[in-house]
Formats: structure tokens, C-alpha cells, sequence
């Protein structure tokens, strides 16, 4: 494939403000030729750098389309190999030289004229096979660099299974299972703080993201049917110039996986502690509302992690719903996480034990006993 430095020059030539020379051959091209020569060494010069890298880039994808190890090329990569076929088949590009113009005006402007004129739309496509290619390489190597699994595509109902998913930038990850089909559509995932929640569900979004764009995924083995949306509430912001609060962002985003659902998508959608932004009885009701209602809707699949367990008993009423959770081992001066997940939802509060593991309250117990000795001084 063309290097970027040839594709960066080919795109700059195909820019060159001034335009070909209007003559094919003959005594008025030569007059032209010569007189910009001339004129505008300099701006020739730069012409010429432009075309050189444009006629390594068509000679380069030229040697690739005559490759005969990818004659029998599979799949999306046999496409895009017969049009670049196709392009290098234009008499242009065909007739491009082998080696270098060096530096005669003549068939320098000549070569320009073919290139950046009549065969200036080919060029471009070529520039667009080139990036889809380059595209397909990246997307290959790291399939196989990371052992990635290919995911396996299927029709039908909206569906993920996963076994052994695991997040792809972790270098030592504890891989978990995930499911959402036609019975399972929501997972109600809870359990304390640190104990993996949210890199369980960066792991499937991630991984449901690159099975998309027909990467590989890091599990033992993937399943799907395609999505038309995934929308994820992650990592929101607010936006202090933009007048959004915190939970209006919140608010902002479900209304978009609200309105794709009502639009008919098919929607996978991830939320870590959603409406976390107002108070504790507006977020009970706000996600007892919002799950129960995604939970029954037969084009979405919803993966939510929160700390609400009070909301157990609102969505065990839907069939469509599946709790999980994870948790951490108490025992010890330290609390220790295996990142496990197990059926069912946690009880576990380990809050006010993280604070007391961190010294936030013999840090405040100093500082008290502190202030208490410089009153009675």
C-alpha cells in the first residue's frame, strides 16, 4: 500500500491551484509547458514533487492489483480489490511510468494533465481504496497481535452472548460471561464500589462496538445479531458554558435511547449508575420508570449498574429482567475483589469501610483533637 507520505503528497497535487495545461501535445502545449517553466520555476517544481508521489501511489496500487496472492482474495477485501482493478484499467493510470519524469517540463505537464485532469475522479478513488485497505491491515493486525475471536453474526432478534469477554486494554483481566437475548433484555447489575461494575460494562459495550465495525473481540467466543444503535451513559459530563447540569446530561441522554427505541431501533444501550446526578428519591423513581419500561420493549437490550438495590423489587416484577452482581471479600485489614459475577443482587454496603481504609476519619479525628487543644489553650 502507498505510504502516508505518498498519500498526503498524492492529495496535495490533486489540490495544486493551478490547473492542467489545457492542450494535449502539439506546438501550443510545448508554448504552455515552457512558459511556466519559466515563469514559475518554483511553483513547476512544486508541481512536479506533488506528481512524483502521485505517480508512486498509482504505480504501488497498480503492483498491488496485479498481485496474484490476492486474486482469490475473500469477502469485503475481493470488492474492494476488483475496483481498484477497475481504476488501474483507465489508460491513465495504465500508462503511468514505471520510474521517475526527472525533470523535463514536458512530460512532467503531459503526466499532470492525465492525473490531475481526465483521470483526476480514479486518482481519488484510488486515495479512497487505499484508506478502506490501509483500514482492513490495521483492523487485521490487531486481531492478531491481541488474539482477538472473530464474532459470530447472526439474524434474528436482538442478541449478545459472550463467554470469557474480557476489557481489551487490562493486562491481566478476570473474563465474565454476558447474555442479553429476547428473555434476558435488561441486566441489573449491582455490588459495592471498585468491585468491577463498571469495567464489566465498558468490557460489552466496548466489544459490542467492535463487532461492528468487524473487529475482533477479547473472548473466547462472541455472538450477536446486529444493532442499529448502541448508546452508552458512562462517562457523562456537564457543560458549564453550555448551561447543562450533571443531570441534565443525564436526562438528555436517555431522551436520545428513548426516542431511538420509539423510532423502532434496535437498540443496545449501557448505563452506569444512571440519574446519580439528583437526589436519592427522584433517582429511585426516575430508574424504576425508565428500566421497567426498556425492560418490556422487544427491539432493546439494556446492560445498568447501580447502587439503587432498593429497585429489586420493581423490576423482578418484569420476566425480561436478569440481576447479577459483584462483591468484595471483607475478611482481612484490606477488602479483596475476585471481579466474579454472580446471579442474583448485593447487599453489600462498603462505603463508610473504603473511607476508613483511606484514613479520611483519623485524618479528621487529628484535626479535631487539634482545634479542641488550641480552644482550651
Amino acid at each position: 500500500l502507498p505510504t502516508e507520505y505518498l498519500i498526503k503528497g498524492t492529495q496535495r497535487h490533486l489540490r495544486y491551484p493551478r490547473p492542467p495545461l489545457g492542450f494535449d501535445g502539439g506546438v501550443l502545449f510545448a508554448i504552455q509547458a515552457i512558459a511556466f517553466w519559466v515563469d514559475d520555476f518554483r511553483g513547476f517544481s512544486n508541481l512536479a514533487h506533488g506528481l512524483e508521489q502521485t505517480r508512486r501511489t498509482v504505480v504501488r496500487m497498480r503492483v498491488l492489483a496485479s498481485d496474484p496472492v490476492l486474486a482469490e482474495a475473500p469477502g469485503e477485501l475481493r470488492e474492494l480489490l476488483e475496483r481498484v482493478r477497475d481504476c488501474c484499467a483507465h489508460p491513465a493510470i495504465a500508462n503511468a511510468p514505471e520510474q521517475s519524469l526527472g525533470a523535463s517540463p514536458f512530460r512532467v505537464l503531459a503526466l499532470d494533465r492525465r492525473l490531475r485532469g481526465v483521470a483526476r475522479p480514479v486518482v481519488g478513488e484510488l486515495l479512497d481504496l487505499a484508506h478502506q485497505l490501509d483500514a482492513l491491515v490495521a483492523l487485521a493486525d490487531t486481531v492478531r497481535e491481541e488474539a482477538l475471536v472473530f464474532p459470530e453474526v447472526h439474524d434474528g432478534p436482538l442478541a449478545i452472548e459472550a463467554k470469557g469477554l474480557a476489557h481489551p486494554l487490562l493486562e491481566s483481566p478476570v473474563a465474565n460471561d454476558a447474555v442479553l437475548d429476547s428473555d434476558r433484555r435488561l441486566l441489573f447489575l449491582t455490588g459495592p464500589n471498585m468491585a468491577g461494575k463498571t469495567t464489566y460494562l465498558r468490557a460489552v459495550a466496548v466489544a459490542v462496538y467492535f463487532a461492528h465495525l468487524g473487529l475482533g473481540v477479547r473472548a473466547e467466543r462472541f455472538r450477536l445479531t446486529p444493532a442499529t444503535h448502541l448508546i452508552t451513559a458512562l462517562s457523562l459530563d456537564d457543560d458549564l458554558h453550555g448551561g447543562v447540569s450533571y443531570f441534565r446530561a443525564e436526562a438528555l441522554r436517555v431522551r436520545d435511547l428513548a426516542d431511538a427505541v420509539a423510532r423502532g431501533g434496535r437498540v443496545v444501550t449501557v448505563l452506569d449508575e444512571p440519574f446519580k446526578g439528583t437526589n436519592v428519591k427522584d433517582a429511585l423513581d426516575a430508574s424504576a420508570s425508565v428500566l421497567s419500561a426498556l425492560a418490556e420493549c422487544s427491539n432493546c437490550r439494556c446492560m445498568v449498574s447501580s447502587h439503587l438495590i432498593e429497585l429489586e423489587d420493581t423490576l423482578r416484577a418484569s420476566t425480561h429482567v436478569d440481576c447479577r452482581y459483584f462483591e468484595a471479600e471483607e475478611n482481612g485489614a484490606r477488602l479483596r475483589f475476585d471481579y466474579r459475577l454472580r446471579e442474583g443482587v448485593s447487599a453489600q454496603r462498603l462505603g463508610m469501610r473504603v473511607l476508613e481504609e483511606e484514613g479520611v476519619f483519623e485524618r479528621l479525628d487529628v484535626a479535631r483533637e487539634r482545634d479542641a487543644g488550641d480552644e482550651s489553650a
